[in-house]
Formats: C-alpha cells, sequence, structure tokens
C-alpha cells in the first residue's frame, strides 16, 4: 500500500513539475516575441525623421533585386517624399534585411520601406 502512494505521489510531482516547466517555457516565448515585437517597432520608430505632425504611415514591401539595383538607386526610388535622407533610409532598409555590408545580389528578395 505504501508503495502505492509513494507513486502515486511521484506521479503527482513529475505532472507538477511538467506543468510549472511549460509554464516557464510559455514566458520565455512570451518574451522573445515581445522583444522581437518592439525592436521592429523601433525600426519603424526610426523610420520617421523629417515629417512633423500628421501620423507617418510606414509600409514594407519585398522587391526582386536587378543587375543594376544599388542602396542609393533604392533610396531615391521608395524614399520619394523625404522622410529621412537617403543615408538614415539606407541603414533602415541595412537593419531591416540584416545586412552586413553594401552589396546586393540580382534576383534575390529585399525588404524595403515606403511611405504611401
Amino acid at each position: 500500500m505504501e508503495e502505492r502512494s509513494a507513486r502515486n505521489l511521484t506521479k503527482r510531482r513529475r505532472a507538477e513539475t511538467g506543468i510549472i516547466f511549460r509554464c516557464l517555457l510559455m514566458t520565455v516565448l512570451f518574451l522573445i516575441v515581445s522583444i522581437l515585437f518592439f525592436e521592429k517597432a523601433s525600426v519603424i520608430a526610426q523610420a520617421g525623421g523629417k515629417r512633423t505632425g500628421a501620423a507617418q504611415t510606414v509600409c514594407y514591401r519585398s522587391i526582386k533585386l536587378d543587375a543594376d539595383d544599388s542602396l542609393e538607386k533604392l533610396a531615391m526610388q521608395y524614399n520619394e517624399q523625404e522622410i529621412q535622407s537617403n543615408e538614415q533610409y539606407i541603414e533602415i532598409v541595412r537593419d531591416l534585411n540584416q545586412m552586413q555590408g553594401e552589396a546586393l545580389r540580382p534576383g534575390c528578395y529585399l525588404t524595403v520601406v515606403y511611405y504611401p
């Protein structure tokens, strides 16, 4: 009888440990998602440089790169309203795409920011 109650106690402790582990895992995942969300929100906030007053709409587009594309050319094309300088725009695009350098590969896709 004591052996059976010891087994039940062990099972109960394992179940409680599993519940605690799942709660901790969900908390960690929630924190990771929150950090990623706020990091992206800071990129959006950086995008609003020159214009003051009215709310700024920031949109994203994935584009296929051509052989003659450069970050400067893309900045002139998608930063039409000059919300920030072209250098700031290029830095935002580089951060958004986690780019280390300036090199672009034709045929690859790049996410750019634009302001409708």
